[in-house]
């Protein structure tokens, strides 16, 4: 989801989910944080955006699989 609908910005980041109900990301947010200790928070858009605190620990679990062409996302520059 972060590779297609994810944006950075400054120490954060944010996922357009806007299409999805508040239920649903109420309890997709809730995963995030059960399963990986991530506490994304629901904007008035619903979009969802992650807590400045946790970046570091979310750059962590996605770098593995985050493809070269994508570490703009994330402000790394590809070398």
């Amino acid at each position: 989801m972060f590779m297609d609908d994810g944006s950075r910005t400054e120490r954060s980041i944010s996922i357009a989910t806007n299409c999805f109900e508040r239920e649903n990301l109420v309890e997709f947010c809730d995963f995030l944080y059960n399963k990986f200790g991530l506490k994304f928070n629901i904007m008035k858009s619903n979009a969802i955006y992650l807590e400045c605190a946790y970046f570091k620990k979310f750059v962590s679990l996605i770098f593995p699989y985050l493809l070269d062409s994508m570490y703009y996302k994330i402000g790394l520059l590809k070398i």
